[in-house]
């Protein structure tokens, strides 16, 4: 069985078939389909849309633990918050993050 199918598993354990398909853009049955095996079709854009929501991504220095491709992007791409200091002091570590394509300081070696 694929690493992601059990991930998977375990993120619908702790949400439900429907919260996961609406995050993915797909119906909650073709998420129990795959969690059940009953799946008859190709999964590789299922599981391309799963890894980039929920894949494991990369360690954040910021947060210091696991974040998803998604989170990142999206946490780098926010606007400058100004409403929270602890949204300012991440927002401001991701934009000179290394994992930050667009990181200010940038220097190409």
């Amino acid at each position: 069985m694929s690493d992601w199918i059990e991930q998977l598993r375990r993120e619908v354990a702790a949400t439900s078939c429907a919260a996961v398909g609406r995050r993915l853009g797909y119906s909650r049955v073709a998420i129990s389909h795959i969690v059940h095996g009953r799946y008859q079709a190709r999964t590789d854009r299922i599981r391309a849309k799963f890894l980039e929501a929920y894949g494991e991504g990369h360690h954040c220095p910021h947060l210091k633990h696991p974040i998803s491709p998604s989170a990142c992007a999206e946490h780098r791409t926010s606007p400058m918050p100004t409403n929270s200091p602890a949204r300012f002091r991440h927002w401001t570590a991701c934009q000179h993050c290394n994992f930050n394509p667009n990181r200010k300081g940038k220097t190409d070696a």
